[in-house]
């Protein structure tokens, strides 16, 4: 429905009505959804009459006649939001046309509320958009908000309405976990449930063993840890992150409730189950209790410093959940749905391999980690040896001599990219140039490049570090390898073709990228 449609905010607004004031008559101009944050009372559209309690969303169409009536002593609490909805009818180079449109809009009356606490955050926020009319305020803020709340409630929602499936200490529980981050007391969840503050006190004990008040300070202080084990951000930035104003506070509540105050839960060794960056953690002097089996078979540069760590099968979660692990650090292209089962086992620390160089990442991760010492002192070794080998390369190298890295895998040639096996080390450590059509095509592009037979020549380096992946069989890399044009590349002619194991070069962080880098300078000094 959204992706050829454009959508304009008409009117965004809340209605309180107080006694005695207890009916209104509303103006429908334009479609409308609405949200009922307190109290109840009867809605009647088109003379059809509803009957409203807490949490009821509904969508009326534009020119209904819509009545509401309060039916209870406390406050009636209703937030409007008015749009409209264009087609595209011309998508032309010269022009584009839209027309209002209302295909694909529910019918009036009640729909599903997929999830109470977003919903009503978005319908606020879009609200307190419209106040903001100064120079400094996002033009754009108010569109996003829009946007938002129409996915949510239109294509992101479940089919059951959400007033059909929860009790009021649910709903209540379920705003708490959805707005942990926001001003949360008693008398504001007590409006929003229509319970007496007292009465939801005593209900909310009874059906979670836990007062309202423990029970946020332990949601907002599993928030904390989570962001204090993940990121690298301020104390004060968590504080605020976690609903806290006052940064003091906010250690005084976390210490409250772990014994420990932020930093020195920072500071604490954690236990570490690893899917990827193996080199990093041990170059920090983090020794993680489990890695992943895959990437433990293509680590044996690292097969001493693994010695007595856990190997897990690919995606066993209930393995992985039997380490116990405090932090899992991960890459960021795991689908979301097997980052969101790692993270109902233990806080993630994932990454991006392409966008944060080696060296970058050592630091981050120290950063989050409380290693940044570690990670400084690693980076300063890390130079000097590679300093030492770039002088004994250059007494040795002609400055017009290129290099490369190459994978072949079942027959296929692929030229790496900077951040693929080898190519960081030879390129951004030991400083080696490429020739020119692969710095164009491959190092500017940002990512490895599969190369055809013919395309061998124009893209053969001087000298050739090559890994063959030997897991799809070899039977065509053996013949590539017998092939004509494999033969009469330069660099095999001239025996200046260096191997090196895919299990040695599979990871280039860390640890891992120290010993890759002395293999391939060794590996090329051995021609001289």
């Amino acid at each position: 429905m959204m992706k050829t449609n454009q959508y304009l905010l008409r009117q965004a607004v809340s209605i309180v009505l107080k006694a005695p004031d207890i009916s209104t008559v509303m103006n429908i101009s334009a479609p409308t959804i609405m949200i009922l944050s307190e109290g109840c009372g009867m809605m009647t559209i088109n003379e059809r009459a509803i009957e409203l309690s807490f949490g009821y969303l509904l969508f009326v169409h534009a020119r209904a006649n819509v009545e509401i009536t309060s039916s209870s002593n406390s406050n009636f609490h209703l937030y409007v939001i008015q749009f409209d909805q264009y087609k595209r009818v011309i998508d032309e180079r010269e022009q584009l046309l839209y027309r209002i449109d209302g295909e694909g809009l529910p019918e009036n009356g009640l729909i599903a509320a997929p999830r109470f606490g977003t919903v009503l955050g978005l319908f606020k926020a879009i609200i307190e958009a419209g106040k903001q009319s100064d120079a400094t305020s996002n033009p754009f803020e108010e569109q996003r908000l829009l946007l938002e709340l129409l996915h949510e409630v239109f294509i992101a929602g479940p089919k059951i309405p959400y007033f059909n499936q929860e009790t009021p200490i649910q709903k209540a529980i379920h705003y708490i976990k959805e707005n942990y981050n926001t001003k949360l007391n008693r008398p504001f969840l007590a409006q929003l449930t229509g319970y007496h503050p007292h009465y939801l006190s005593k209900q909310f004990n009874r059906q979670t063993g836990q007062s309202i008040s423990d029970f946020i300070l332990q949601l907002r202080t599993e928030k904390a840890k989570e962001l204090l084990s993940t990121t690298n951000s301020h104390i004060n930035e968590i504080a605020t992150a976690v609903g806290y104003q006052d940064a003091l506070y906010f250690s005084r509540k976390f210490s409250q409730a772990t014994g420990m105050y932020p930093t020195e839960f920072r500071q604490t060794p954690k236990r570490i189950v690893a899917f990827q960056y193996i080199g990093t953690l041990l170059a920090l002097g983090i020794t993680p209790v489990g890695v992943e089996s895959r990437i433990f078979h293509y680590s044996q540069q690292l097969k001493g410093e693994l010695k007595g760590v856990t190997s897990f099968e690919e995606w066993d979660f209930n393995q992985v959940r039997r380490l116990q692990p405090d932090i899992i650090v991960a890459p960021n292209y795991l689908r979301p749905d097997q980052l969101q089962q790692l993270r109902a086992i233990a806080p993630v620390i994932s990454q991006s391999w392409e966008e944060i160089c080696p060296i970058e990442r050592i630091r981050l991760m120290g950063q989050i980690l409380g290693k940044q010492k570690e990670a400084e002192s690693w980076i300063v070794q890390f130079n000097q040896m590679a300093d030492q080998h770039k002088r004994r390369l250059k007494q040795v190298w002609q400055p017009e001599e290129t290099v490369a890295a190459y994978e072949i895998a079942d027959g296929q040639v692929y030229v790496l990219g900077r951040q693929d096996r080898g190519a960081y080390a030879i390129y951004d450590v030991l400083g080696f140039l490429p020739p020119e059509i692969i710095h164009n095509n491959v190092l500017k592009a940002g990512k490895s490049r599969r190369i055809a037979l013919d395309e061998l020549p124009a893209y053969g380096a001087d000298h050739m570090v090559v890994s063959i992946y030997e897991e799809g069989g070899m039977e065509q890399t053996t013949r590539l390898l017998a092939s004509r044009e494999w033969r009469q590349l330069p660099a095999v002619q001239n025996n200046r073709i260096h191997m090196i194991p895919a299990n040695k070069c599979f990871s280039n962080d860390g640890v891992s990228l120290q010993k890759l880098t002395v293999m391939i300078a060794q590996a090329l000094l051995s021609y001289f």
